[in-house]
């Protein structure tokens, strides 16, 4: 299996244009639970992170969107066909890849759900994840992980 890790953010605070709270995870990914863990505020004892339009040009690079929480860049998001929910990045500071996926509607109703999938050790193959998820040869790998993960409670202070 290709994809070892998966989190799911929801947009639940209606509060935030942003934020997303993490409602499903596998969980044991220690680099980005460190960094998610939310300090304060709407679900403190959860884990959160923005997802924000990057401007056209950002830094030179053909990027779509961010995936942040505080100062640290997770990932930034290439989406090589803009008419389907799905995304590459990597994350940062790591070597690991991943693809993302928005809630199928995304375009018409704006992002409400956010999935990333997390394939450890291929961060310089973003093409090829691309190019085996659009023939559907990811299909299975995508479901099998999704299937491992727990739900999260997410808690209103």
């Amino acid at each position: 299996m290709i994809f070892t890790d998966y989190i799911k953010g929801e947009r639940i605070s209606p509060n935030s244009k942003y934020r997303y709270d993490i409602t499903s995870s596998t969980e044991g990914y220690d680099y980005l639970e460190l960094i998610l863990k939310n300090q304060r505020g709407f679900n403190s004892d959860g884990f959160s992170f923005n997802c924000i339009q990057r401007p056209k040009g950002w830094k030179g690079a053909k990027a779509d969107f961010a995936i942040t929480k505080g100062s640290h860049n997770i990932t930034t998001l290439k989406r090589p066909d803009p008419l389907v929910h799905y995304s590459i990045g990597d994350i940062n500071g790591t070597n690991d890849g991943c693809i993302v996926v928005f809630n199928p509607d995304f375009l018409e109703s704006g992002i409400k759900t956010i999935e990333i999938y997390i394939a450890r050790g291929l961060k310089n193959h973003p093409v090829s994840l691309w190019q085996l998820l659009i023939a559907g040869e990811l299909d299975f790998d995508l479901e099998a992980i999704k299937g491992k993960s727990v739900s999260k409670i997410v808690t209103q202070d």
